[in-house]
């Protein structure tokens, strides 16, 4: 995991991630949902607070890919989004 700073960030990072002892790197760590099963890294705007100050290179592959879906069909390659 990236050394943060004692931001708010870091603090929110320290209290909602889970670390997964056995886990690899696709299964590092768990992020706890809030009461109403919001993402705790959200903003008030409900942006992501991770994306915003650190960048999208330090998401997990699951918010990276999530909602998209990418479908490959020979030389096409299909994007598109899914619903909730």
């Amino acid at each position: 995991m990236q050394k943060l700073k004692e931001t708010d960030l870091a603090l929110r990072v320290k209290k909602y991630f889970k670390i997964n002892p056995g886990g690899s790197h696709h299964n590092y760590a768990m992020v706890m949902m809030g009461a109403d099963l919001s993402c705790p890294m959200q903003d008030e705007d409900k942006l992501c607070t991770i994306q915003g100050e650190l960048g999208a290179e330090s998401l997990s592959h699951t918010c990276k890919t999530y909602p998209r879906k990418i479908i490959k069909y020979g030389d096409t390659k299909e994007m598109y989004a899914t619903l909730s």
